[in-house]
């Protein structure tokens, strides 16, 4: 999940992209988030980003629009949630919380 995340990150965030992956354990979950400095990215897509095929830039990138839906299927299958939100001053950033196994 996290290599299809950043490199989600790498293919959108262009000539010098700039990619942050933080990492914060809790008792019984972890929160990863990573955040890009690709295009400007609107809260009003937050969802629509994960449905299949889903391809906010058209064909402006390379890609069939998966990668975000197989990421977001997996992180579920694990019990997990993940989300999108818009970064500052553009980009993306992806939220997962992934329960703690022991």
């Amino acid at each position: 999940v996290l290599e299809r995340l950043v490199s989600n990150s790498l293919l959108y965030a262009g000539e010098a992209p700039v990619i942050r992956v933080e990492v914060r354990p809790d008792s019984d979950r972890t929160f990863v988030t990573i955040t890009d400095s690709g295009p400007v990215f609107e809260d009003a897509y937050s969802e629509r980003i994960f449905e299949p095929f889903c391809r906010l830039h058209g064909k402006r990138f390379p890609g069939n629009g998966l990668g975000l839906s197989t990421a977001r299927k997996l992180v579920e299958g694990m019990g997990g949630e993940m989300k999108a939100r818009p970064a500052e001053p553009a980009g993306l950033s992806v939220e997962l919380t992934l329960r703690r196994t022991r």
